[in-house]
């Protein structure tokens, strides 16, 4: 028989030649080391001077009983596992050795019979191994910063690590064998117990919210041991109220940016498309120098309008109103909108396409038009050459495709290109917002693409965007 380690016990018994015969078969026949009593002072006074991992003893000694012996051991908090020999047949003292928590027993019957002691031998191994085991658990859970303790069916507390107790004011010691109705507040017991009822009955984990003393707690109810007379239940509170505050501010946050959003929509849009409305009118009254400045007002209030669009675009990703869910959606659709818009807007530059636009699905939704708009403006926007020239390719592989716009630009030094999709970055020689990069890369990185710069054949900066196909056009 194979021991996780050496085993140290002490046999008690006030038969000189039971403890004797005991204490000799464990040592010679099992590899157990054992010390023998022959009544419980004895034992007592043993233990005071030598180190043991287990006791078994005899119930019926003079004096004081093997049940006495214990109850005085777990009175002065012993937790050294015991098991319990006796020579009755009733089943009382059972009852009762089980009642008060003896970790086994053995009748002396049975350790008589052949090959008894291997049955004593194999016990002494288990209880220890359990008790261990429990200590090293318990070790563990004392060491977790969450809120831990067990309970059985009828609300008493078996268990409680060191975090848990002191929520609540109290040690382990001050809460375990008392109810919860004692030791917690009220509307936190009621909790525990209905919890811990529906998770019995069920056999599944319950979870619910709870505050107490200003702090916000998750806590979910595993049931633990599922037994016929009731069973136990493992509460686990964790402290959320750093997270629940958060999301607090972050409401918060999404309500201001909801008001700066009806604002940029409504006033700011409707002020300043009165007044590309009002320069028109004005064209019909100035002469040919007015005329460029009227031709001003009208290229400021289209800018004007494309950063509130982008400004709104930004606050509904922010705010989370656009989402991040993502469905097929038509690459050569939503980029020759934007193409066709911004030929309108910028009559100036020149926009080409390097072979036609292929007509694939990919994983995106409406907010794409959105990353094409503001990389396509960027690159006329930006762009110091007296004839801005944009250049659009796209190319497939199995599983992505990726959209070049190139420009014939100033380009953007290698040393700055991780920089310019940062919140709020932009050049030192900008006007722009120094949002419309960020907002690109927030919604490309949401549905799991990418974006980045590199040299232009024209000269200039060309934006990569790389996206994943949708299922239905993967090329494998």
């Amino acid at each position: 028989m194979e021991y996780i380690e050496t085993i140290r016990t002490l046999v008690v018994d006030d038969s000189d030649f039971f403890a004797s015969l005991t204490a000799d078969q464990l040592e010679t026949e099992h590899g157990i080391q054992t010390v023998k009593a022959t009544s419980a002072d004895e034992a007592l006074a043993t233990l005071e001077t030598g180190s043991f991992d287990c006791i078994v003893s005899d119930y019926d000694m003079p004096e004081m009983d093997g049940l006495d012996l214990y109850q005085q051991l777990s009175d002065s908090g012993s937790e050294l596992p015991f098991i319990l020999l006796t020579s009755r047949t009733d089943d009382e003292i059972v009852t009762e050795a089980i009642t008060m928590g003896v970790d086994d027993y053995i009748r002396k019957g049975d350790v008589s019979q052949q090959d008894g002691f291997t049955v004593v031998a194999n016990r002494i191994e288990n209880v220890v191994s359990h008790r261990k085991t429990r200590q090293e658990y318990e070790t563990v859970i004392d060491s977790m910063p969450e809120n831990i303790a067990q309970v059985d069916h009828e609300g008493t507390i078996l268990a409680a690590n060191e975090t848990v107790a002191a929520t609540f004011g109290l040690s382990p010691s001050e809460m375990i064998g008392q109810t919860v109705a004692d030791v917690l507040p009220a509307e936190i017991a009621s909790q525990w117990r209905t919890a811990g009822s529906e998770a019995l009955a069920t056999g599944e984990r319950v979870q619910f919210q709870s505050d107490h003393d200003g702090s916000h707690y998750d806590t979910i109810v595993v049931p633990a041991d599922s037994r016929d007379d009731g069973g136990t239940y493992q509460v686990i509170a964790r402290d959320v109220t750093d997270r629940v505050e958060r999301e607090r501010q972050l409401e918060e946050t999404t309500e201001q940016l909801e008001l700066i959003n009806r604002f940029v929509r409504h006033d700011i849009r409707n002020d300043i498309n009165l007044v590309y409305m009002w320069s028109e009118m004005l064209g019909d009254h100035v002469d040919d120098t007015g005329q460029e400045y009227v031709a001003k007002i009208h290229d400021a209030s289209e800018h004007i309008n494309e950063l509130t669009e982008t400004a709104q675009e930004f606050v509904r990703i922010v705010s989370g109103e656009a989402g991040v869910s993502t469905e097929p959606v038509s690459l050569r659709r939503l980029l020759t909108d934007e193409l066709d818009k911004r030929k309108q807007s910028y009559g100036e530059a020149t926009f080409a396409l390097n072979h036609e636009i292929p007509d694939v699905q990919v994983r995106a939704n409406e907010m794409l038009s959105s990353v094409f708009r503001n990389l396509l403006n960027n690159a006329v926007q930006h762009n110091d050459s007296d004839q801005p020239e944009v250049r659009i390719s796209v190319d497939i592989d199995e599983e992505s495709v990726r959209v070049v716009i190139a420009d014939n630009g100033p380009g953007i030094p290698e040393n700055q290109r991780a920089e310019i999709f940062g919140k709020g970055e932009q050049g030192a020689d900008s006007s722009g917002s120094g949002i419309g990069l960020y907002l690109v890369h927030t919604i490309v990185s949401q549905y799991g693409g990418d974006v980045w710069v590199e040299d232009s054949h024209l000269g200039g900066a060309a934006f990569v965007v790389e996206l994943q196909l949708a299922e239905s056009d993967s090329r494998w």
